[in-house]
């Protein structure tokens, strides 16, 4: 039965049993369900996108050149790719058990699952260093004819700006203020690691290039790690200072507490008014919180910029 949320803001009372599964910055667990829904659609709109994109390019190029793809089709290995599609297709199985097994707190399974995805994972990677050694000694890299450091400082700059705009966000917000941000984000990322991991990798002889994969993967994924940790800790500690800041203003002595226009139709003469009020400034707190996350995020993706002056690759 869906919850249905009463004039006050407040859940109602044969849906109060559901309250440690709702998030502190939603009034109720329809709309958190909406929300995680609504989630879910930005992302497979974001991937139509990107892959739409992909394949209307890679359409109009083999209608116009389609000698190229003949060409290119011998240096193509077709079980490799098999083996990878089915590798693909096992580890999402694997990982949306994983995801499962972990809301019915099945723990063993749990962790099996999560093992069989690493496992998936690393055979991929296993593929694809065949695939791409085979395609190094021959000299079949195509970005390696470009210097990748202006693509990898346009993807830096991509990914600042979509920072800025989710910066400027605030509760009020629609499908499209997330959409094309992230859209613009998720462009940006793809610009930047292609060339990174050609700059990476330009330098290494062919030999050391199993060994250079591994440590490139390790230290990106350890970045990675670091960077989503600092994201996360700042959001929740700027949440969590901005509702002790705003809730310590909520007080009887608050001369604007008294002004109609201030408070609307919340109250602090009651105990449900007080919990209807405090909803709402754990809501803006969150939300001050996301932004300022947003803001450190910007900051991370500028200020690697000069660091390009110091890279080096292989012409």
């Amino acid at each position: 039965m869906a919850d249905t949320p009463t004039h006050d803001g407040h859940t109602s009372p044969e849906h109060r049993e559901h309250a440690e599964h709702l998030a502190h910055h939603f009034e109720s667990p329809r709309q958190q369900l909406e929300s995680v829904r609504l989630g879910m659609w930005i992302f497979i709109a974001t991937e139509i996108l990107f892959f739409g994109g992909l394949l209307c390019a890679y359409s109009v190029y083999r209608s116009n050149h389609p000698e190229i793809f003949v060409w290119a089709h011998h240096f193509l290995d077709t079980r490799l790719g098999a083996l990878n599609t089915i590798i693909l297709i096992c580890s999402s199985l694997t990982a949306a058990w994983a995801v499962r097994a972990a809301q019915l707190r099945q723990r063993r399974m749990l962790i099996g699952m999560l093992a069989l995805t690493l496992l998936f994972a690393t055979a991929f990677l296993g593929v694809k260093y065949t695939e791409y050694h085979h395609k190094w000694k021959h000299g079949l890299l195509w970005a390696s004819r470009f210097d990748p450091r202006f693509i990898i400082g346009l993807g830096f700059i991509l990914q600042a700006v979509a920072g800025w705009q989710l910066a400027q966000l605030d509760v009020n917000l629609s499908t499209a203020d997330v959409f094309w941000p992230m859209a613009l984000q998720g462009f940006g990322v793809g610009l930047m690691w292609v060339s990174i991991t050609v700059v990476t990798f330009s330098t290494l002889k062919p030999e050391f290039v199993g060994e250079g994969s591994a440590i490139f993967h390790m230290v990106r994924n350890i970045g990675s790690s670091v960077h989503i940790s600092l994201s996360i800790t700042l959001a929740l500690r700027m949440t969590r200072a901005n509702y002790a800041e705003m809730s310590a203003l909520v007080t009887p002595y608050n001369e604007a507490l008294r002004l109609p226009w201030v408070m609307g139709g919340w109250n602090i003469e009651s105990t449900r008014g007080l919990a209807a009020l405090g909803r709402e400034i754990a809501r803006q707190s969150a939300m001050i919180g996301y932004i300022d996350a947003f803001y450190f995020f910007i900051f991370t993706s500028l200020v690697v910029l000069p660091l390009l002056l110091f890279v080096r690759w292989k012409k």
